[in-house]
């Protein structure tokens, strides 16, 4: 997706290439999972609050992300030379000072309420342990992909609901629901790790795929989502959708098609870095059309 999206905006100037360095299109997911679990918890929603909760974590992960590219950069240099940074359309200290404005963007949102900026500095903490040294959890094998599924969907929900009910008892419904998708997401981010063999391999960053091989990275991610996608189903229509046979039936068709995706080969012989590319695409839309499948049934 970021290839095709940068192949779309190739451009020299500079706003067009801060927007690319976030990847706000990955943001997106992360702003949306917060609303979902402050739409899911409070009694009486504020739309303005709601808003702030997207622009916040949408502004946090972008950051993060620049963060990542930056520490990532010799590796990223072979695995997508096309980014903003690795193909010098920005300088290294730009990348910096926009992260850290993205950073400081989000706290300032977030002091509006404590439970807010408590989920935001969390994801900021986890964010710097997943890119910079020593601790670098981007290079530590399936640490580096439940680093990613927490950013993604635990911390935004769990700072949403917290929000919502304006308390840090979480319910334990609220956490079952959202930590099956965690875990959901967990097992679709090892087809994340495909795509980037050979620049992972040359930079020494140690991957799921290069320590476990390209057969069982498919096959792990396919048997851990072909345990926790049902599982989140039944916890969020048992518990947030009461027992809407759409959205089974909906479930299942996002499920069957993310399954073939998930074992699917090669047919056709095309570059085996962009076929990767695309299957980590594909599976990724489709757990975002989960997501909001979840979300619009609730109503």
């Amino acid at each position: 997706m970021e290839r095709q999206i940068s192949n779309y905006l190739n451009s020299n100037k500079k706003v067009i290439n801060l927007f690319l360095l976030g990847r706000p299109w990955n943001g997106f997911l992360i702003g949306f999972i917060a609303i979902t679990g402050y739409f899911f918890s409070a009694s009486n929603i504020n739309l303005t609050f709601g808003i702030s909760l997207f622009i916040a974590f949408l502004a946090v992960y972008n950051a993060g992300a620049i963060l990542n590219d930056i520490y990532d950069y010799d590796i990223d240099k072979k695995n997508m030379p096309y980014r903003p940074l690795q193909s010098e359309k920005i300088t290294v200290r730009e990348a910096k000072i926009f992260s850290f404005l993205l950073y400081l963007i989000s706290i300032i949102i977030s002091a509006q309420h404590s439970y807010f900026l408590l989920g935001i500095a969390t994801f900021i903490f986890f964010s710097i342990i997943y890119s910079t040294p020593p601790i670098h959890l981007v290079r530590r094998h399936f640490l580096a992909n439940l680093n990613l599924a927490i950013v993604t969907i635990f911390i935004p929900s769990m700072t949403g609901i917290s929000t919502g009910l304006n308390s840090i008892n979480i319910p334990q419904v609220h956490i079952m629901a959202f930590g099956a998708l965690s875990i959901l997401f967990f097992s679709f981010l090892f087809l994340k790790d495909l795509k980037d063999i050979e620049g992972d391999r040359e930079g020494s960053k140690l991957t799921v795929t290069l320590l476990v091989g390209e057969k069982n990275t498919k096959l792990l991610s396919g048997a851990l989502s072909a345990i926790f996608f049902p599982m989140s189903t039944l916890f969020f229509n048992n518990y947030f959708i009461n027992n809407n046979q759409l959205f089974f039936i909906t479930s299942t068709i996002i499920f069957i098609v993310l399954i073939f995706i998930t074992i699917e080969n090669n047919p056709h012989k095309i570059n085996k870095s962009i076929f990767e590319e695309k299957r980590f695409a594909k599976a990724r839309l489709l757990l975002f059309a989960y997501s909001i499948s979840i979300f619009l049934f609730h109503f």
